[in-house]
């Protein structure tokens, strides 16, 4: 058994990626409010708490037979047991039996409930087999629903807990928990066999589609006389398979101002302006957008909005994360606020398959696509242009 006290303990005396995330999990549900365990709880099918309760835990804590990933104890004696997978279709029926007979020989039938938090996308069929057996007394959840369960939290509660939150979801993410697929022989022989080509064009494949986004940013930065400038604070993505290049408008309301983006797994290539990434300047684009920019945006079917999506929100996300497309929105009279695609990240623009016979024509035609935000989007564009030939 091992005592969480601070986070040194959940993960730096603890090697197993998989017990890390689990202690941090445990660390921070105790520095949230109770209330936050009660929403996990009923998420997962439980009904051992039915309202804000004080609470301890333990990690890997022995019993009879076994040693779960985790205890919690409430005051009035009840017991929850904390079983963690990192990848998926790792359920262990005997292992998860052993932990519930042993917590019930320990502390009581009826004070024993159980929880399996995995990378399975839905309850493995033998865990819900064992729920039909012991009704209520066994809880699933995912590791994605438990990201998105504490990200719709993470905004009703005050700054200092918003900010563990974070830091727990950056150190799962970090840890693919929830992303990761667990392999058999014929798939992992699938990808020895593929990654000698993979590995040897990688770095060619990176290449050239930087290239390909340098040479259009450059000529968007001439084109547009210095309207616009690449983004020397914005960390350019040069990893397959989203690279993108930042940019930043004079006097728009981000500094973070627009991408252009090359994405080769979703085969596509486009530039964006940027409407928000975080809650402070959100407020000031929505304002933009209700005063006319949403009319623009209608008025032109061939726009396209997009959300940033990462490994914690979406299942196709890759590496850093990528451009997601929102369908259904092009053509469209719509306020962002109002969709919860677009909670935290919004942009707008011009979006094309990647048609590598014709990778030239493309990048005139994003370009051309840039100059149209420019021209619909920047106020007072022409006189800004006007100011900077006299000034020249």
């Amino acid at each position: 058994m091992t005592r969480i006290s601070s986070l040194y303990d959940a993960i730096i005396k603890i090697t197993v990626q998989e017990d890390q995330c689990t202690n941090f999990l445990l660390w921070l549900l105790k520095k949230l409010p109770s209330r936050v365990l009660l929403e996990i709880c009923n998420v997962a099918g439980l009904s051992i708490v039915q309202e804000e309760e004080e609470f301890s835990f333990e990690v890997q804590y022995p019993l009879s037979a076994s040693r779960p990933d985790g205890i919690i104890r409430f005051f009035n004696g009840r017991h929850l047991i904390v079983e963690t997978k990192r990848f998926q279709n790792q359920f262990d029926k005997d292992q998860f039996i052993k932990h519930l007979k042993g917590g019930q020989k320990e502390f009581g039938e009826d004070d024993v409930w159980i929880i399996f938090l995995s990378g399975d996308e839905y309850p493995p069929p033998q865990l819900e087999r064992l729920k039909s057996k012991y009704v209520d007394r066994i809880g699933f959840l995912s590791w994605p629903s438990l990201f998105q369960l504490l990200e719709k939290l993470k905004k009703t509660l005050g700054e200092r807990y918003q900010i563990v939150i974070e830091e727990f979801l950056t150190f799962a993410r970090h840890n693919t928990m929830g992303g990761l697929i667990a392999m058999n022989n014929n798939e992992l022989r699938k990808f020895m066999d593929v990654y000698p080509l993979v590995a040897k064009y990688e770095e060619a494949v990176v290449e050239k589609f930087s290239r390909i986004l340098d040479s259009i940013k450059d000529r968007i930065v001439v084109e547009s006389e210095e309207i616009v400038k690449e983004n020397a604070k914005a960390t350019n993505l040069t990893q397959l398979p989203c690279l993108h290049i930042g940019l930043k408008i004079d006097q728009w309301h981000i500094e973070y101002s627009a991408f252009i983006f090359c994405d080769i797994l979703q085969q596509n290539i486009g530039a964006v302006l940027t409407g928000y990434e975080d809650r402070r300047t959100k407020s000031e684009f929505l304002a933009m957008w209700e005063d006319g920019w949403k009319q623009v945006y209608k008025d032109n079917s061939k726009l396209s909005s997009f959300t940033w999506a990462d490994r914690v929100e979406d299942e196709y996300a890759i590496g850093e994360g990528y451009f997601k497309l929102i369908e259904g929105t092009s053509g469209k009279l719509f306020n962002p606020q109002q969709m919860s695609a677009f909670n935290t990240h919004f942009y707008w623009g011009y979006v094309h398959q990647l048609d590598l016979d014709n990778l030239n024509v493309l990048e005139k035609v994003i370009v051309r696509d840039f100059k149209k935000l420019l021209d619909a989007f920047v106020p007072g564009l022409e006189h800004k242009r006007a100011k900077r030939r006299r000034k020249g």
